[in-house]
């Protein structure tokens, strides 16, 4: 009873926690406003790369760093921060080009999942710690990960898909606007996080 618990409260937190508009996220709802939902699907396999990378790393890392050297996760923090600035300020430039010039990147949403503080909160919320104790354990949390992801990120692809067929392109430059300044809110509330 106490696994299905935890798996249960495991498939919550992170289903929640993927729902909430993020860096990510919003790249998903951009790419799916810029390419469409058939173009821009691949991506959702680079968000699983990057958030899986990220979550293996923290967890291997948060359960065997030293308790002294406490900087390391700030400087990832501050690491982060600038990415998600760097992509907010290429959202941006979205409204000033042609429609079709830019796309997002495989290896750029890979990073920005990877980057994503997201994965931190799992790891320290809502992933049970025995996940990251034999691979068979990590090897079942991936499956139940890549079955919460895959939807959700879908949703946001389609969610910019459907924003697409509606939109003008005066429309469309307010949406990279929105996308962008949502972007740089979360790089400061990253980057102010480290001053408290």
């Amino acid at each position: 009873m106490i696994l299905v618990n935890s798996t249960l409260t495991m498939i919550t937190g992170i289903s929640f926690v993927l729902l909430i508009p993020g860096p990510t996220n919003t790249l998903l709802l951009v790419s799916g406003l810029k390419n469409g939902v058939v173009k821009a699907s691949p991506l959702i396999i680079a968000e699983v790369f990057g958030y899986i990378t990220a979550i293996g790393i923290w967890g291997i890392s948060l359960s065997t760093i030293p308790k002294g050297v406490h900087w390391i996760p700030e400087i990832i923090k501050v690491l982060c921060s600038f990415y998600i600035f760097y992509l907010a300020t290429k959202v941006w430039s979205y409204g000033r080009t042609s429609y079709y010039e830019h796309k997002i990147s495989f290896l750029q949403m890979v990073l920005a999942s990877a980057l994503n503080p997201k994965a931190i909160l799992f790891v320290s919320l809502f992933i049970p710690k025995y996940s990251f104790d034999s691979i068979n354990e990590f090897a079942f949390f991936i499956l139940l990960f890549i079955m919460i992801v895959i939807p959700i990120g879908f949703l946001w692809i389609s969610l910019g898909g459907a924003i697409r067929k509606q939109s003008s392109k005066n429309l469309l430059f307010i949406i990279y606007r929105i996308a962008s300044v949502i972007l740089m809110v979360f790089s400061c509330i990253l980057f102010l996080s480290l001053l408290e």
